[in-house]
């Protein structure tokens, strides 16, 4: 039925091993021909379909809350370890909603690669798996069992396959249902080994593996159903629903939306077989690069609820009232945070009102992807749970959102106190006292004022926070206060506290900020007998630096090139003059050798300047 991967668009061995077969068989062409837009699905006429639910549907608990309102089965697969017990977990699990299990056997019967050789010890390895899980190997609990999917697309013996469909019917010969299904095209093609060798018989429901066709226009199709009539006349049909999807493996389909109308035209198919007991989705586990069913954009799985009730007439549960959380009004105009109604299904999504200061102003469906959360806990399943609306115009500082229920009432979501930093800029380029900093942001949904915490970056400082806690405003949510530091070259880190919420760090870039004016730099070197300053056998070096806080210091490195040395910082710092002039010197120097020097004054560092060992001057 289900865990093939196209041959044209295999995925790596690894994979299609660690699920025994988790892909379809290649899609056949037929024609091209479009699918219809979608619309209501038809009521259940006359017929015996009974059953719904999806390969791997039932793996976890929360893929089983967001299907147990239309699924009544889900397909389980073993693992090769005979002693596992992950199908009684499962099928317990299932059972507790009501639900039946098809239990797939291709890693326990089947050896080698590909699993495509009945085991020599079969029969031991099925008796020893079955003392594990025989509390759930029950008719209560057990649809059917898959002795080995697709098995003559993958070149299982015939032979081999009748010996072991007839081990496990004979386990259990009052309630063992085995369910066959077998690729397209092995089916349609008279010629294939499928329909010429007729050794199988153990059959109780036969089906086909078809993807990217239209089942019920396409001729290949129902030549294959037809020759499922005849071949194996008598036996029930299941029918396996295309539920997977990518560019590459539908290129017919069109766009992922158009999976709706792909599940109501197998839907269809399947309604119209007065012999069809079960309609089956493959697949709902992810499986990338393709996009599955629990990944299917809501409106088309709502198409996979509108028909799962219909044929199990399953309803919603209302055991639940709405939930979620409001969590940030954005300075650029969005509404952002997260709501369902855990009654609902996987694809079900809840319709979100947005207050402003007591006015509706928008409305939208929380039906965007959970940033990568597998399920939000209080949602209980699903992964579209999150909301992001636009809001129009000025938003005030009170943002409600209200959440309705897919059946009636509502609740209002509680809020977070959100606050953020749009900007830190110098007071002269924006308002604020002089030689201060101005910052300036958003705050809504708490009370009282906006306090600063600031620290120099560059200095490396510890935290300061401000006495002075600034309004918000009521029109727009925006506030301003001030940072107390006047040295416009450093780098500053600034957050804010809004009721008891704190932002992310905003900050004031010093040197890009185009308010930075220091300047340094290095005039010139020459021996102190020369310069007619500086002690004795020394090299004395003169600068310029000015545009610092008063009393800045300058700080001199120097090394001597000619004979390989290690930068030395200078262990006296240089002041500047009224003119900004600063000296320092070389002590103990060789006039001969080539020295390099460089200062930092604050945030600035000098260029380079070499003395070229002439005995006189090196002007830089």
């Amino acid at each position: 039925m289900m865990f093939r991967a196209p041959r044209a668009l295999a995925l790596a061995a690894a994979l299609l091993l660690a699920a025994c077969e988790k892909i379809p068989s290649t899609p056949v062409a037929d024609g091209g021909v479009d699918i219809p837009s979608g619309g209501p699905v038809q009521a259940l006429g006359p017929g015996g379909l009974e059953w719904f639910g999806y390969a791997t549907g039932v793996d976890d608990d929360w893929s089983l809350n967001g299907t147990e309102s239309y699924a009544n089965f889900g397909w389980v697969v073993t693992s090769e370890d005979t002693s596992s017990t992950w199908v009684t977990q499962r099928a317990n699990a299932a059972a507790g909603r009501g639900m039946k299990v098809i239990v797939e056997l291709g890693k326990i019967l089947w050896c080698g690669t590909d699993f495509v050789v009945l085991c020599p010890d079969y029969a031991a390895r099925w008796a020893s798996w079955r003392r594990r899980n025989s509390s759930v190997l029950t008719p209560d609990t057990v649809l059917a069992f898959v002795i080995r999917d697709e098995p003559f697309h993958w070149g299982v013996s015939p032979a081999q396959y009748e010996a072991a469909a007839q081990l496990v019917k004979n386990t259990y010969p009052e309630w063992a249902k085995i369910v066959l299904i077998e690729a397209l095209y092995k089916v349609e093609n008279p010629a294939s080994d499928f329909n010429t060798d007729r050794i199988v018989q153990t059959v109780d429901l036969v089906g086909v593996a078809a993807y990217d066709i239209h089942p019920d226009t396409s001729s290949v199709f129902r030549r294959a159903i037809d020759n499922l009539k005849v071949r194996f006349n008598g036996r029930k049909r299941i029918y396996v629903g295309d539920g997977f999807w990518s560019a590459a493996s539908h290129p017919r389909m069109g766009g992922l939306d158009a999976m709706g109308a792909v599940a109501q035209r197998w839907f269809l198919a399947a309604q119209r077989d007065p012999e069809a007991v079960l309609l089956g989705f493959f697949i709902w586990e992810r499986v990338p690069p393709y996009t599955t069913s629990r990944d299917f954009p809501p409106p088309v799985l709502l198409e996979h609820t509108k028909i799962g009730r219909e044929i199990t007439g399953r309803r919603r549960s209302q055991h639940y009232q709405p939930t979620g959380r409001l969590a940030a009004v954005t300075n650029d105009g969005y509404v952002r945070g997260w709501a369902c109604d855990p009654d609902a299904a996987w694809g079900e999504v809840v319709r979100v009102d947005v207050y402003n200061n007591g006015q509706l102003v928008a409305s939208g469906l929380a039906d965007r992807d959970s940033a990568n959360v597998e399920v939000i806990p209080a949602c209980r399943s699903g992964n579209r749970r999150n909301f992001w609306i636009s809001l129009p115009g000025t938003i005030g500082r009170q943002v409600t959102v209200v959440a309705h229920d897919l059946d009636s009432g509502s609740a209002t979501l509680p809020t977070t106190p959100w606050v953020k930093v749009a900007w830190v800029q110098t007071s002269a380029a924006t308002w604020g006292p002089p030689n201060t900093l101005t910052a300036a942001g958003w705050a809504r949904n708490g009370s009282g004022g906006v306090q600063l915490q600031w620290r120099d970056a560059t200095t490396a400082s510890a935290l300061t926070t401000t006495s002075y806690a600034a309004e918000v405003a009521l029109g727009d949510a925006s506030w301003s206060n001030t940072v107390p530091v006047s040295n416009y070259c450093h780098n500053y880190q600034v957050r804010a506290v809004y009721s008891g919420v704190t932002s992310p760090i905003a900050s004031f870039w010093g040197q890009n900020s185009g308010y930075c004016n220091e300047k340094a730099r290095v005039i010139w070197i020459q021996p102190s007998s020369t310069a007619g300053i500086g002690s004795p056998g020394s090299l004395v070096v003169a600068g310029e630096a000015t545009g610092a806080p008063a009393g800045t210091l300058v700080s001199m490195w120097y090394r001597d090139l000619t004979a390989n040395g290690a930068w030395i910082k200078r262990s006296n710092e240089a002041g500047t003059d009224p003119n900004g002039i600063w000296l320092n010197d070389i002590p103990n120097a060789d006039y001969t050798h080539r020295y390099a020097v460089y200062a930092k004054y604050d945030v600035i560092t000098t260029s380079t300047c070499t003395y070229a060992g002439t005995s006189s001057i090196t002007w830089c």
